[in-house]
């Protein structure tokens, strides 16, 4: 009787967690209403550019999730950033990295089909690696696109 009492405190506790990091992300990404101050800012950049920083140094930090925070239905393009792909998310200025795998191959596929800039609704798990977030897409949906859809050639 003990352990399944320890045991049904121990979900209880995990369900509490995840939904304070679900309402937390969900602010941080503007999904919600109020605005909550970041908290999870990179510490040790400064805003101002005289300290002889460089101008990427010197941009405002932008928050980082903890490693294995899952995300759910943000809304935003897909976009090549050099060598990488980056989710830029709709709803403000955010944007991840994405790591490549098979959902991220599909996405790209669905983009090179379409003329037109395509928004997706992605839920996936940050992952975290020298002081920056990565996404690791986990579900994709079609959100919308900016115009009407090409209609298919016949052969």
């Amino acid at each position: 009787m003990f352990w399944a009492t320890n045991i049904c405190r121990r979900k209880l506790g995990q369900i509490l967690a995840s939904l304070a990091i679900t309402g937390t992300v969900r602010s941080l990404f503007g999904m919600e209403q109020s605005s909550v101050p970041s908290q999870n800012a990179t510490a040790g950049a400064s805003d101002s550019p005289e300290d002889g920083k460089s101008a990427e140094e010197s941009a405002p930090t932008r928050p980082r999730l903890r490693e294995g925070t899952k995300l759910f239905d943000l809304i935003g393009t897909v976009r090549q950033t050099g060598r990488r792909y980056t989710f830029f998310v709709a709803a403000n200025s955010n944007r991840l990295v994405l790591l490549e795998n098979l959902m991220l191959e599909r996405i790209l596929r669905a983009q090179a089909s379409h003329v037109v800039t395509i928004q997706w609704k992605i839920s996936g798990t940050v992952t975290e690696f020298q002081g920056q977030n990565y996404l690791i897409i986990e579900h994709a949906l079609l959100h919308a696109s900016t115009q009407e859809e090409p209609k298919p050639k016949l052969p």
